[in-house]
């Protein structure tokens, strides 16, 4: 699949304020710039649309949270 289309696919879903979109060729969910912001930080699973590693983000975006490690189970 093309760039292009990724990007086309995930910019309307954000513009509408989508949290996900299915990826065409996989039929996967995709979460969207909308949820990762929610969210509040990186989770340092390399998302295809981070915005807190994204080149074309803004400044205020790259201002990158801390990366919250994954919790461990204690047993």
């Amino acid at each position: 699949m093309k760039q292009s289309t990724v990007k086309q696919l995930h910019d309307a879903a954000a513009a509408r304020g989508d949290l996900t979109y299915l990826d065409p060729e996989t039929g996967l969910a995709v979460l969207t710039r909308v949820f990762l912001r929610r969210r509040g930080y990186c989770c340092g699973r390399g998302c295809r649309h981070c915005p807190y590693h994204d080149e074309e983000a803004s400044d205020e975006e790259r201002q990158r949270p801390p990366v919250r490690p994954p919790k461990r189970n204690a047993g």
